[in-house]
């Protein structure tokens, strides 16, 4: 991309950058593998005979896996730091939209518990 006659790259990532996360990422790192291979196994199921909606199942099932578990080690067992899960997110390894409902819907069961007035 060119700015004002000039090749702009865009914002350097660094080693720092990659490797800050390496030792808390260890962590979670062979669950993602499994999953993203199951995911890779799903995409190449051949399809025949199958409804569209049959076919992408398996699919959305494995990526909702992906995300309920980086949702629960950031927000039940409290075991990844914000920046890594933010990493995840910006990574694409969970589905920031789907988590926002779950934070929600926790949230407003948490009201319901405490017989207080949500008011969203």
């Amino acid at each position: 991309m060119f700015i004002d006659g000039f090749l702009h790259m865009g914002p350097m990532k660094t080693d720092q950058d990659h490797n800050s996360f390496i030792g808390i990422k260890s962590l979670i790192e062979p669950t993602l593998r499994e999953l993203q291979s199951k995911m890779r196994e799903a995409e190449n199921d051949p399809h025949d005979g199958k409804r569209k909606c049959e076919a992408l199942w398996p699919i959305f099932k494995i990526a909702h896996q992906k995300s309920r578990y980086i949702f629960d080690l950031y927000h039940q067992r409290k075991e990844i730091s914000k920046e890594l899960f933010e990493f995840c997110l910006d990574q694409g390894y969970a589905d920031r939209n789907i988590i926002a409902k779950w934070k929600n819907f926790r949230l407003q069961y948490t009201l319901f518990e405490h017989d207080t007035v949500c008011t969203c």
